[in-house]
């Protein structure tokens, strides 16, 4: 026969039970504080943010980046997770969520008649609204008891519902479930356990993430695979009975075994990238700054960051070992910096400010100025182009004094040549050719250009400015340079894109870029062509150690007085990239270093890692020749040499403009037309100039930029 007895004992236990619940709850109640400032908040809930969410920031490729600050957190509107992920928790944590008004009953009956069976805790009560008032309002909760805790979340959680509604309250608890080391929300956990967001996640991710909900630190898929299978698959046996899930589709799912990324992807500590993004932050929208849950999106190429970084390290420690030449003062920590943009834009791709964040935040890519030494030369050369100055024009590099106010000063150089092409003065990197080129600029012309170039300096009118006698900053002198690959046109380096509102709102925009003109297109790509003249055969040949022969690539080394600073600054195709070396003290870093010994290697290096240019940017494997300029033959006077005419002395193939051409034609030439250099174009043909040596001066397997 039935045990009645038995049967009778336990539900007087479970009314005596309820009836000392409801006393309970009544006297707890009155001793629990009320909180007026949470019912006033209730509202906001409709519409912000309740969690002190990181700032999170993207890479140009819209990955995530880093999390700067805050809780490791990514809030994900509701409309954006997926019905699964929304179903599969509610089935789990709260499976009548939509049919009670915050406080379940039968399930506070069933967790207490649960328990008082099992003699101890067996089931827990806890709605997801209840647990949403305890994320929520966490402060506010700090200081009660265990039991008045209990008491103010039962409290709470039916005006939770009836002001906010189920889906904000699921929603609110979706993107504030604490989800192990460090990260908070299903969005978050998405990303920092496999990569991927909620949406990208298949059936048995998303089974695991409702596992890891229950206890992170037992079942963190991470550190406890098999454990984290284990309830896995209780959780896809519960949505296969509960029909949310097929029998095949559980079967598949638990056939799976239980994979996540080996480390996390985001970075949570400050970088150089980050801290460079939340100083412009603080410049384009101020307002911003400190608002919670901001999302944004950078100009930063994750991959190539990582590489800079690397690289740097690696560089920095082979100078302290030795292995660019003997240290000058090996007590004192060698420093670089590095800086990538792309030319076209002025996006910074990459920025690295020194040898280790940590030791030392100033970030000497766009922070310091140090003195450029012949990095100025290409300048010079620039403003010679446009104030009419040939590329044929010969330069003169005996010796020169100057009259200055200090007395005279007589540049040296190393040139043994009595003249030179402009080009050649710039890849044999030639101080009194630059010095000379420069006169014809005049100082102050150059100072002014230099400031119309965009380079942030110190310079002044002094003879010495033509060789770099100013101090500049990286991300100055590397924006300046990206005119020459750019066709002449300004870019605006910036690292900032976008910034969205935790829930998507766009909040600042960047404006879409004037286009502003800094030099003629024939000038700079005159620049250009001798720049690579000076990886190819001049100063900067350490680049070519790393570069593949068929890469473009174009450049200058650059060495203040002593060897204090080494620079390389150039570009790629679609990209410009200037590298610093030296230490934060005036002081030189080897004996005898220079840009070419110290900086060029690193620039190489990375730039051999930069992605494939745009092969609309190139023909036959190098830059694309403007049709304002032509590849000729020229004599030791700088004479274009015309077929059937003899030449003095060697010739040397150069680029001119085609307005300069008829300044330059040899003596044996047909006079031309004196009524305008635009007349030339259509005289071209007269002058029977060889098509080898006019146009794009294609020869071999492609277009050399400094002709041969």
């Amino acid at each position: 026969m039935p045990d009645y007895s038995a049967t009778w004992s336990r539900w007087i236990l479970g009314g005596v039970a309820f009836a000392l619940l409801g006393l309970f709850l009544a006297g707890a109640s009155l001793l629990t504080p009320e909180c007026d400032s949470c019912r006033e908040q209730l509202a906001s809930l409709r519409t912000t943010s309740p969690y002190d969410e990181a700032l999170t920031l993207y890479d140009h490729q819209g990955a995530s980046l880093a999390v700067v600050g805050g809780e490791k957190r990514f809030t994900v509107p509701f409309d954006s997770i997926p019905v699964l992920v929304r179903d599969a928790w509610v089935a789990i944590e709260d499976r009548r969520f939509r049919r009670h008004g915050g406080v379940d009953w039968l399930g506070v009956g069933r967790a207490v008649w649960a328990n008082l069976a099992s003699g101890g805790v067996a089931e827990g009560a806890s709605t997801i609204p209840m647990q949403v008032v305890r994320t929520v309002w966490t402060r506010e909760t700090a200081e009660m008891s265990r039991w008045g805790r209990k008491v103010f979340e039962a409290r709470m959680a039916p005006e939770l519902v009836d002001v906010l509604g189920h889906d904000r309250v699921l929603d609110l608890y979706l993107n504030g479930l604490y989800m192990g080391e460090g990260v908070y929300g299903a969005g978050a956990a998405a990303r920092h356990y496999f990569g991927r967001s909620l949406s990208q996640l298949d059936l048995a991710e998303v089974a695991t993430l409702v596992a890891l909900g229950k206890t992170p630190a037992r079942y963190n898929p991470r550190e406890h695979p098999e454990r984290a299978r284990t309830r896995r698959d209780l959780v896809l046996a519960s949505l296969a009975r509960q029909g949310i899930i097929t029998p095949e589709q559980r079967d598949s799912a638990q056939a799976r075994p239980v994979e996540t990324l080996p480390t996390p992807p985001l970075t949570y500590t400050r970088s150089w990238a980050t801290a460079a993004v939340r100083r412009e932050l603080r410049q384009v929208a101020p307002d911003l700054v400190g608002r919670p849950g901001l999302r944004v999106f950078t100009t930063i190429d994750a991959p190539v960051q990582a590489r800079a970084d690397s690289l740097l390290r690696a560089h920095v420690a082979a100078i302290e070992a030795g292995e660019r030449g003997t240290r000058a003062h090996p007590d004192e920590a060698v420093q670089a910096s590095l800086l990538a943009l792309d030319s076209r834009s002025g996006e910074i791709r990459a920025v690295v400010g020194g040898r280790d964040f940590q030791e030392s935040p100033l970030n000497r890519a766009l922070q310091s100025h140090r003195q450029v030494g012949s990095l100025a030369k290409p300048l010079v050369y620039a403003s010679a182009l446009e104030l009419g100055v040939s590329g044929a024009h010969m330069v003169s590099t005996d010796t020169l004094a100057v009259e200055t106010e200090a007395g005279v000063w007589a540049p040296r150089d190393h040139v043994d040549e009595a003249h030179l092409l402009p080009a050649e003065v710039i890849i044999r990197s030639s101080n009194r050719g630059a010095v000379r080129l420069g006169q014809e600029v005049g100082a102050h012309r150059f100072v002014d250009a230099l400031a119309r170039m965009g380079v942030d300096s110190d310079a002044q009118p002094y003879p010495s400015v033509f060789l770099g006698a100013f101090e500049t900053s990286l991300v100055s002198i590397t924006s300046a340079y990206a005119a020459f690959e750019n066709g002449g046109r300004a870019v605006s380096p910036h690292l900032i894109r976008r910034i969205e509102d935790w829930d998507g709102t766009v909040l600042w925009e960047r404006a879409p870029a004037v286009e502003h003109t800094l030099l003629q297109e024939s000038s700079a790509f005159l620049v250009l062509s001798a720049l690579q003249g000076v990886v190819d055969r001049g100063t900067g040949w350490r680049v070519r150690t790393a570069l593949s022969p068929d890469r473009p690539a174009a450049g200058k080394t650059g060495t203040s007085n002593d060897g204090r600073d080494a620079w390389f600054v150039g570009a790629v195709p679609g990209m410009a990239l200037g590298v610093w070396v030296g230490h934060d003290q005036p002081l030189a870093v080897t004996r005898g270093g220079s840009g070419s010994t110290l900086a060029a290697p690193l620039w190489g290096a990375v730039a051999a890692t930069l992605p494939p240019a745009d092969p609309a940017l190139l023909e036959s494997g190098a830059w694309t020749p403007p049709s304002t300029v032509r590849a000729v033959e020229v004599d030791e006077r700088g004479r274009v040499v015309l077929a059937g005419c003899e030449a003095t002395g060697p010739r040397r193939r150069v680029w001119v403009k085609n307005d300069h051409l008829a300044d330059a034609v040899s003596a044996c030439a047909p006079s031309l037309p004196r009524a305008g250099r635009g007349a030339l174009g259509m005289e071209l043909g007269r002058l029977r100039i060889p098509a080898a040596t006019v146009g794009s001066g294609s020869s071999g397997s492609g277009a050399p930029l400094i002709p041969r």
